[in-house]
């Protein structure tokens, strides 16, 4: 159950990012992708999500920046703080409880997708919207 609303979660998310975003065609999209280590399934879910973007984009261009980790939560922050400073990301997007706790600290008013979260509300990711 916590998978299926995590999956609706994350497509209206994306739907709402790319229908709201004025962009002219020639304007890249860049995302940045923060993954907490190597791993088969933390790899996927990034393979999985630039995809998924890809063909939602259709003719937009996109750009996407990679960051690693290396399975250091002072790491995740540290990437954090580095590329919040960023104005031309549009979306960040933490694979794993560690990137999403450091982008949500230091990143306040641009969109930050995550997966591989247990419990996002508990650990105060979700934000209301009115």
């Amino acid at each position: 159950m916590k998978k299926i609303f995590f999956l609706i979660m994350f497509g209206g998310l994306l739907s709402l990012f790319f229908l709201n975003k004025k962009v002219e065609t020639e304007k890249i999209l860049t995302i940045a992708i923060v993954q907490g280590a190597s791993h088969p399934a933390l790899d996927a879910a990034n393979l999985s999500f630039q995809k998924t973007l890809k063909e939602l984009a259709g003719e937009k261009k996109l750009n996407f920046l990679f960051y690693n980790a290396e399975g250091s939560p002072t790491q995740a922050y540290a990437i954090a703080q580095q590329i919040q400073a960023n104005k031309q990301i549009d979306l960040f997007y933490g694979i794993d409880s560690s990137t999403a706790q450091a982008l949500s600290q230091v990143e306040k008013n641009r969109p930050i997708v995550f997966i591989g979260v247990e419990d996002p509300k508990e650990r105060g990711f979700l934000k209301e919207f009115t």
